[in-house]
């Protein structure tokens, strides 16, 4: 499932009004769907967007999701399915290493933070990275105090400006890397570095009728489609139902018009 329809399923509850969980894979060993960084929705009810293996752990995260939202705190899982523990799962095929997902409530009450934060950034296409706290022998700082840095702003969840700072070091890694990694703090703190990657976006010059499967391509991608012609009778004819706009635009004011 793609970054964009991962934020389209949280759109959509968010306006129901429902308690969520996001599922961040923080850390694996051996064979895995996923790695850290990758990061699922699930529903109060159990119901998910995304998946972290091949279908094996879904179910369990979902009983598991369910109690972080009654209890309103966030939560550590492993899975260890190498060896012996890969009969528990089926035929084990992509799910024969070792798995650990961190679960955090995202509440109405708390205008779904830290995700609310996330979202923002990447439907802006604006680089970022986010440190997520995934335990604690520090007091004051809980599990699942979150912040989201880009190169000249950040964002802090349950982080006092102190902690803010330390973690900020190495989020200016992460930006200029692209990878996630996790990592065991001296002053007591495992955190989960990860970026956040922007959702895709296409600009397509000519709304021809060859741009419409294009268009549907780049839609099934999970792509932010945007079709620029200055003929207004092509874009008339439809077709482009899929992408995020179709504009009438003369090519000298192209650059005025869109964000490029």
């Amino acid at each position: 499932m793609s970054i964009r329809q991962i934020i389209e399923t949280y759109e959509t509850w968010r306006a129901e009004g429902r308690s969520m969980v996001l599922a961040t894979v923080f850390e694996t060993l051996g064979s895995t769907y996923s790695k850290a960084g990758h990061r699922i929705l699930i529903a109060g009810n159990g119901d998910y967007r995304g998946l972290v293996s091949g279908g094996c752990l879904e179910g369990d995260l979902a009983e598991h999701a369910r109690t972080v939202v009654e209890r309103g705190e966030a939560q550590a899982v492993t899975y260890d399915m190498r060896g012996e523990a890969d009969e528990l799962f089926g035929l084990g095929v992509g799910c024969e290493g070792l798995i650990r997902v961190f679960l955090q409530p995202l509440m109405p009450a708390q205008d779904y933070a830290p995700f609310a934060g996330m979202v923002k950034r990447q439907l802006a296409n604006r680089p970022a990275a986010v440190a997520t706290v995934i335990e604690s022998t520090r007091s004051g700082v809980v599990p699942g105090a979150t912040l989201i840095a880009e190169a000249d702003a950040t964002e802090t969840w349950n982080l006092e400006p102190a902690v803010a700072d330390e973690l900020m070091v190495a989020c200016a890694r992460v930006l200029k890397s692209g990878q996630a990694y996790f990592a065991t703090q001296p002053a007591g703190l495992s955190v989960l570095y990860a970026p956040l990657k922007p959702v895709p976006k296409l600009l397509l010059l000519g709304a021809g009728q060859d741009a419409i499967p294009l268009v549907n391509m780049a839609a099934n991608l999970g792509w932010l489609v945007t079709v620029a012609d200055h003929r207004p009778g092509y874009l008339k004819r439809g077709g482009f139902e899929r992408a995020e706009r179709a504009v009438h635009i003369v090519p000298d004011e192209l650059a005025q018009k869109l964000p490029l």
